[in-house]
């Protein structure tokens, strides 16, 4: 099997690449991806208006076996936005990693609900896939931790500009004025999952 996509911003591109290197798959931009392939196909592609962008395509030319569609709720697109105003490669890569691994383990955790379901997806084993991409979540998530206190760990670049990351409530409803309140309500739902014992409610 090969990975083909389609990416617009370089997301889709830098996941596919990702997941080709995690399961030791070549990954081709649908621009690139060689004339007459006869291997199995695994497409990834911008979601956007239910639509798989560039899926339409690559089914007429390959042997499409399997479907990814990237896309974001509004509130991953705020994320997604400030993490572009920091202007910092180092903190956009670390944290699109972690967001990555944590879809890859849900997925194969629904994928494994079933047992007939076969694990010839995936290279890494079924009994420790869960724990390994767990520990690359906890180092991707340290890295860009350090990036954002200031003190970037293993000679990663800091954020040079800190004024462009300056949110208020006012100002992400000016930006987002029909998202705004679904990124205030996954605040306000999240922190009532995590039940911090010292959390008072207004």
């Amino acid at each position: 099997m090969v990975i083909i996509y389609h990416s617009n911003t370089g997301f889709t591109r830098q996941y596919a690449e990702m997941l080709a290197k995690a399961e030791k798959l070549k990954a081709y931009s649908a621009d690139e991806a060689p004339a007459g392939l006869e291997e199995p196909v695994f497409f990834m592609g911008p979601l956007m208006a239910g639509h798989i962008t560039g899926l339409d395509k690559t089914v007429k030319k390959y042997k499409v076996k399997g479907v990814c569609g990237v896309g974001m709720s509004p509130a991953s697109q705020q994320v997604m936005d400030l993490l572009a105003k920091s202007n910092c490669k180092p903190l956009i890569n670390e944290v699109s990693s972690f967001l990555m691994l944590a879809v890859y383990r849900m997925f194969r955790l629904v994928y494994s609900a079933n047992p007939r379901n076969q694990n010839a997806l995936f290279t890494i084993p079924d009994t420790v896939s869960q724990q390994y991409a767990d520990a690359a979540m906890q180092i991707h998530c340290a890295n860009a931790l350090s990036i954002s206190k200031g003190d970037p760990a293993v000679d990663m670049e800091k954020i040079k500009d800190l004024e462009p990351l300056m949110v208020t409530t006012e100002g992400l409803s000016k930006a987002y004025p029909l998202f705004a309140s679904s990124l205030l309500n996954l605040i306000q739902n999240a922190e009532t999952r995590v039940n911090y014992p010292g959390q008072t409610r207004k």
